[in-house]
C-alpha cells in the first residue's frame, strides 16, 4: 500500500514529492503560489495517488486563496509519476513520502485537543511543531519539539508546579515560564533573559515572546516590557483596548490581548476570522503566518485551526 508520511515545502513555493519503489526513487518539482495543505490516507494505485491526494491538497490551497480574494488554479501531477510494472514489482504498490507544510507535526496535536477538550496554553511553529499545556502543568508536544524543552516540561510536570508561558521560536530556541516568575530557556535574546531574571516575586509573568529578527517581549500582572518595535505595537494596543494581558508575535505578525479586546497587526486571515466567532475572552493567541493558530484561555476553552 502506498502509505503517505511527509511533504516538504520551501519558502519559494516549491513542494518536492519524493516516491519510492523499492531501489527505483523519483523525483518531482511543483511549483504553486500559496504554501500550506494537507495529505492523508492510505492508497493503493497510482490513480488513488493523482485523484485523492492532489484533491485534498488543491482543496486546501483553494479554499486559502479564496479567504485571502486570490485566484487559485489547481496543482496537477505529471502523468508519468510511476515507473513501469516490473517482475519483482507487478502490482506498482509502493511507498511514497509526500510532506505538505505542517499537517504532520500537527495531527497529533490537533487529536489530542479533540480528545480531552482542554487547552489553556500552546505554542505553534513551522518548524519545530507545537506543544500544548492543560491543567496546571499537564502537556502535550508534536512534531519536533525540541528535546530539551520536553525535558523542561517534564522536570515541571513532576514538581507540580504552574506553566505559565511557552513558545519556541523558529530556530528552536524556546522559553517556558512556570511557578509565576521562574524559568527554563535556550537561545533567548540577552535582553529578554535580562528582564525574565529581574522579574521579583510579588509579580506575575504572563507572556514570554521573542523572534529571529531579535525581537522580544515580556508582559507581568504589573509591567511590559520590549523591545523598541514591539513597544510601539504595545503601546498602541494599550491606546485602543487597555491595559495588555498577553503578547505574541512571529517574524510578520504581533496579537496583544488587552482589558477590553484584541489587537492584531499583519496576523492571517485564519485568525482574524476565527477571533470574529469567539463568545469567549481569550487569555493566549499563538499562531504561524501561514495561519495556523490556537486561541485558549485559563478556562481551557480553546478554538484551532490545525
Amino acid at each position: 500500500d502506498v502509505k503517505v508520511e511527509s511533504i516538504t515545502t520551501e519558502q519559494t513555493g516549491k513542494v518536492v514529492l519524493t516516491a519510492k519503489w523499492e531501489e527505483v526513487e523519483l523525483s518531482y518539482d511543483i511549483k504553486y503560489e500559496l504554501d500550506g495543505g494537507k495529505l492523508s490516507g492510505d492508497y493503493k494505485t497510482k490513480q488513488d495517488l493523482v485523484d485523492d491526494l492532489m484533491s485534498d491538497f488543491n482543496k486546501y490551497l483553494r479554499a486559502k486563496a479564496e479567504s485571502e480574494g486570490k485566484e487559485y488554479t489547481d496543482i496537477v501531477l505529471p502523468d508519468d509519476i510511476g515507473v513501469s510494472p516490473t517482475a519483482s514489482n507487478p502490482s506498482y504498490k509502493r511507498k511514497v513520502i509526500v510532506n505538505v507544510n505542517n499537517y504532520n507535526q500537527y495531527k497529533s496535536l490537533r487529536e489530542t485537543i479533540q480528545k480531552t477538550g482542554r487547552c489553556r496554553l500552546a505554542t505553534l511553529t513551522t518548524n519545530y511543531g507545537g506543544s500544548m499545556v492543560y491543567g496546571p502543568n499537564g502537556y502535550f508536544s508534536s512534531g519536533r519539539t525540541p528535546s530539551d524543552l520536553t525535558t523542561y516540561l517534564r522536570l515541571i510536570n513532576s514538581s507540580k508546579k504552574k506553566i505559565e508561558e511557552i513558545n519556541i521560536a523558529e530556530n528552536g530556541a524556546f522559553v517556558v515560564v512556570y511557578d509565576y516568575y521562574e524559568f527554563f530557556h535556550q537561545g533567548l535574546p540577552d535582553k529578554l533573559v535580562e528582564v525574565l531574571s529581574s522579574v521579583g516575586k510579588q509579580d506575575l509573568v504572563y507572556s514570554a515572546c521573542f523572534n529571529l529578527k531579535g525581537e522580544w517581549a515580556v508582559v507581568t500582572k504589573r509591567n511590559c516590557y520590549a523591545s523598541a518595535g514591539i513597544q510601539k505595537h504595545i503601546d498602541d494596543a494599550k491606546d485602543q483596548y487597555g491595559k495588555p494581558r498577553h503578547c505574541f508575535f512571529t517574524e510578520n505578525g504581533i496579537s496583544i490581548i488587552c482589558a477590553r479586546g484584541v489587537y492584531t497587526h499583519n496576523v492571517p486571515q485564519t485568525l482574524l476570522d476565527g477571533l470574529d466567532v469567539l463568545n469567549w475572552k481569550p487569555t493566549a493567541i499563538k499562531f504561524t503566518d501561514s495561519g495556523y493558530f490556537i486561541i485558549s484561555n485559563d478556562s481551557e476553552k480553546c478554538y484551532f485551526n490545525l
